[in-house]
């Protein structure tokens, strides 16, 4: 078992890596490399203090130029923020006129900013308790804590963002007709889901469906009316489908973990 200041060394060193977009099964092995070399230095009694002494940034910058990058990371980043940008925008088709405004593109900037610390917090938090739960095989209560305040983080900046953007919008650039947003949703939506469809991603499938039905069935129904029927409505709707979607998740998972069992 190697120590603390190893195995944080190489969890830094792994999601360093990938992070600047470099090959996920190279990655893989410079870590098993850097890890056999560590349990070699233990077994002959040498410290490896010459290595988790120093940053791994400047580790990591002696090998970079052996290590090729990973276009499909890129793509892949590229895909996710696409779409991002459609599932936070879409549901606006579906509540009458869709206005392009100053203020929904600062939430949209808020929106991918908010992901890129989401993702750092992530990468700290893995860095600082990653050994505590590889040792103890078990999530320290410290873990939990920072998760629930970052959740309540995230969702209080979405909140206040969503309240900016519908009551200051600040400059309207584009004005579309009720007629016209539902078509561009109806076409959007059908673009993603056919996409998800073909690369077989089900999960965002599941979600695109789950942000823009609620939405896209009360208006259809009621049209731009906001009666108390209508927002009953769409609360219903939205949570049979939280219901559906978490079944649905759930039995992927068990299939999924059967599989592995099973290999």
């Amino acid at each position: 078992m190697l120590n603390q200041s190893e195995e944080t060394f190489l969890l830094k060193l792994r999601m360093t890596l990938l992070e600047r977009g470099k090959d996920e099964n190279v990655v893989e092995a410079i870590e098993e490399e850097l890890r056999d070399h560590f349990h070699e230095a233990h077994a002959h009694g040498h410290s490896t203090k010459s290595i988790t002494d120093h940053s791994v940034e400047s580790y990591i910058n002696h090998i970079s130029q052996e290590v090729p990058h990973d276009r499909k990371w890129v793509r892949f980043l590229t895909k996710t923020i696409t779409m991002v940008l459609l599932l936070t925008i879409l549901p606006s088709f579906f509540y009458g006129q869709f206005n392009l405004t100053l203020g929904l593109i600062i939430h949209l900037a808020i929106v991918l900013l908010v992901g890129f610390l989401i993702w750092k917090v992530i990468k700290t938090i893995v860095i600082k308790w990653g050994y505590e739960i590889l040792s103890r095989d078990k999530t320290p209560i410290k873990l939990y804590v920072a998760c629930f305040f970052l959740g309540i983080i995230v969702m209080g900046l979405f909140v206040a963002s969503i309240y900016f953007t519908s009551h200051y919008p600040i400059y309207t650039f584009i004005t579309l007709s009720s007629r016209t947003s539902l078509i561009v949703g109806c076409v959007l939506i059908g673009i993603i889901l056919c996409i998800t469809a073909l690369k077989k991603e089900w999960m965002l499938m599941m979600v695109a469906l789950l942000i823009t039905l609620p939405n896209l069935i009360t208006f259809m129904i009621f049209g731009n009316n906001e009666s108390q029927q209508a927002v009953t409505t769409e609360v219903v709707i939205l949570l049979i489908l939280l219901v559906v979607f978490n079944v649905v998740n759930f039995m992927m998972f068990r299939k999924t973990d059967k599989e592995a069992d099973e290999r």
